[in-house]
Protein backbone atom coordinates (compact mmCIF):
# COMPACT_ATOMS: atom_id res chain seq x y z
CA UNK A 1 0.00 0.00 0.00
CA UNK A 2 1.43 3.35 -1.03
CA UNK A 3 1.46 6.16 1.51
CA UNK A 4 -0.28 9.37 0.50
CA UNK A 5 1.17 12.74 1.45
CA UNK A 6 -1.30 14.41 3.81
CA UNK A 7 0.69 17.49 4.81
CA UNK A 8 -1.71 20.43 5.19
CA UNK A 9 0.07 23.48 6.55
CA UNK A 10 -1.39 26.95 6.36
CA UNK A 11 1.04 29.41 7.94
CA UNK A 12 -1.51 32.20 7.41
CA UNK A 13 -3.88 30.55 9.90
CA UNK A 14 -3.55 32.62 13.07
CA UNK A 15 -6.69 32.06 15.07
CA UNK A 16 -7.80 31.00 18.52
CA UNK A 17 -10.16 28.52 16.82
CA UNK A 18 -7.79 26.33 14.85
CA UNK A 19 -8.65 22.62 15.15
CA UNK A 20 -6.65 19.62 14.03
CA UNK A 21 -3.53 17.54 14.64
CA UNK A 22 0.15 18.50 14.79
CA UNK A 23 2.75 15.80 14.12
CA UNK A 24 5.93 15.56 16.21
CA UNK A 25 7.82 17.20 13.33
CA UNK A 26 5.44 20.19 13.31
CA UNK A 27 3.25 19.41 10.30
CA UNK A 28 -0.32 20.62 10.69
CA UNK A 29 -3.41 18.66 9.67
CA UNK A 30 -6.50 20.82 10.15
CA UNK A 31 -10.02 19.50 10.55
CA UNK A 32 -13.36 20.86 11.63
CA UNK A 33 -14.46 20.73 15.25
CA UNK A 34 -15.94 17.21 14.97
CA UNK A 35 -13.37 15.86 12.50
CA UNK A 36 -10.55 14.69 14.79
CA UNK A 37 -11.53 11.01 14.87
CA UNK A 38 -11.88 10.58 11.10
CA UNK A 39 -8.68 12.51 10.42
CA UNK A 40 -6.84 10.46 13.06
CA UNK A 41 -8.01 7.31 11.31
CA UNK A 42 -6.51 8.53 8.02
CA UNK A 43 -3.29 9.71 9.66
CA UNK A 44 -2.84 6.42 11.51
CA UNK A 45 -1.94 4.87 8.16
CA UNK A 46 1.20 7.03 8.14
CA UNK A 47 2.22 5.22 11.33
CA UNK A 48 1.99 1.81 9.70
CA UNK A 49 -1.54 1.03 10.89
CA UNK A 50 -3.55 -0.02 7.88
CA UNK A 51 -7.30 -0.16 7.25
CA UNK A 52 -7.26 -3.97 7.29
CA UNK A 53 -6.26 -3.96 10.97
CA UNK A 54 -8.92 -3.08 13.53
CA UNK A 55 -8.28 0.24 15.21
CA UNK A 56 -10.32 1.01 18.31
CA UNK A 57 -9.09 4.52 19.01
CA UNK A 58 -7.01 6.22 16.32
CA UNK A 59 -6.87 9.45 18.36
CA UNK A 60 -5.19 7.65 21.25
CA UNK A 61 -2.79 6.00 18.79
CA UNK A 62 -1.67 9.40 17.43
CA UNK A 63 -1.28 10.75 20.97
CA UNK A 64 0.87 7.75 21.92
CA UNK A 65 3.14 8.57 18.95
CA UNK A 66 3.56 12.15 20.20
CA UNK A 67 0.97 13.97 18.09
CA UNK A 68 -0.77 17.02 19.56
CA UNK A 69 -4.54 17.44 19.30
CA UNK A 70 -5.98 20.93 19.11
CA UNK A 71 -9.69 20.88 19.89
CA UNK A 72 -12.44 22.90 21.58
CA UNK A 73 -11.60 24.09 25.06
CA UNK A 74 -13.86 21.96 27.30
CA UNK A 75 -13.57 24.53 30.09
CA UNK A 76 -14.26 27.57 27.93
CA UNK A 77 -17.59 29.37 27.92
CA UNK A 78 -20.23 27.60 25.84
CA UNK A 79 -20.95 30.71 23.76
CA UNK A 80 -17.29 31.10 22.72
CA UNK A 81 -15.40 28.65 20.57
CA UNK A 82 -11.79 28.49 21.81
CA UNK A 83 -9.11 25.94 21.15
CA UNK A 84 -7.37 23.74 23.70
CA UNK A 85 -4.05 21.96 23.17
CA UNK A 86 -3.95 18.32 24.26
CA UNK A 87 -0.76 16.29 24.59
CA UNK A 88 -1.07 12.86 26.17
CA UNK A 89 2.25 12.90 28.01
CA UNK A 90 2.24 16.63 28.80
CA UNK A 91 5.17 17.00 26.42
CA UNK A 92 5.53 18.67 23.03
CA UNK A 93 8.52 18.81 20.73
CA UNK A 94 10.33 22.08 20.10
CA UNK A 95 9.01 21.95 16.52
CA UNK A 96 5.42 21.49 17.72
CA UNK A 97 5.91 24.48 20.03
CA UNK A 98 7.10 26.60 17.09
CA UNK A 99 4.15 25.48 14.95
CA UNK A 100 1.70 26.29 17.75
CA UNK A 101 3.30 29.73 18.15
CA UNK A 102 3.05 30.28 14.37
CA UNK A 103 -0.66 29.42 14.62
CA UNK A 104 -1.14 32.12 17.26
CA UNK A 105 -1.15 30.00 20.43
CA UNK A 106 1.95 31.58 22.00
CA UNK A 107 -0.14 33.31 24.71
CA UNK A 108 -2.46 30.33 25.30
CA UNK A 109 -2.23 28.92 28.86
CA UNK A 110 -2.08 25.30 27.60
CA UNK A 111 0.80 26.25 25.31
CA UNK A 112 2.74 28.06 28.02
CA UNK A 113 2.34 25.13 30.45
CA UNK A 114 3.40 22.56 27.84
CA UNK A 115 6.45 24.58 26.81
CA UNK A 116 7.52 25.00 30.42
CA UNK A 117 7.23 21.25 31.07
CA UNK A 118 8.91 20.34 27.77
CA UNK A 119 11.91 22.70 27.83
CA UNK A 120 13.96 20.47 30.13
CA UNK A 121 13.66 17.57 27.68
CA UNK A 122 14.65 19.83 24.75
CA UNK A 123 17.97 20.57 26.44
CA UNK A 124 18.95 16.89 26.50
Amino acid sequence: MEKKEMHHTDKETKTKCWFGWISPDGQTFPCDYHGHFNLAKKLAGTLGVHDDRPMRNPELLLEQYGWVKVTKDPFGPAEKLRSAILASRMYITRTQAKTLADLGFDQNHDYLDLVEMSEMRWAV
